[in-house]
This record gives C-alpha cells, structure tokens and sequence, in this order.
C-alpha cells in the first residue's frame, strides 16, 4: 500500500504512515532502529532469542528494513541503506 513519509523541518525523513493492514487489531507506532548493514544485522536477531517475521525489504528512500520480535515478543524494525 501507500507509505507516507513526513519530515519535520529538516531533509531527513523521521516518520511514515500506512493505511492499517488487514489483520492489525489498531493503529500503532513502530520503533525503528538503524544498522549498518541489514544482512549483518539478521543473525544478530535470532542470536539474541528474536526472530524476523518481515523482511528484508526494499522500501523508500531507497533503504532496506526487517520487521522483528525481540525474545520477549516486543516489535521492532531495523532500517539500512544496506541490504
């Protein structure tokens, strides 16, 4: 679907909305953390008890992302101009 970023003043992007997934119980926001490198990044998730559920993926920008669990079941996304 459509994915809209926003600035605030200044030339980086620091946000993006998209209309709800099918699925989703509400909208929410979503925490996204920068990485060097996106392929790097993967093993580091399942190593500490995470797991990917999304990704990766080429998105805006262009920039590379992957949706995660944490080992608790906490969501978080990595974001990289590196696949």
């Amino acid at each position: 679907g459509v994915y809209q970023l926003f600035k605030t003043g200044g030339e980086v992007a620091v946000g993006g909305m998209m209309t709800l997934p099918p699925g989703m119980p509400g909208p929410f926001w979503n925490y996204y953390f920068n990485v060097d490198a996106i392929s790097a990044a993967i093993p580091r998730i399942a190593a500490a008890g995470g797991k990917v559920v999304n990704g990766p993926m080429e998105v805006p920008g262009p920039m590379w992302i992957v949706q995660a669990l944490d080992r608790d079941g906490a969501l978080f996304c990595l974001l990289s101009d590196k696949a």
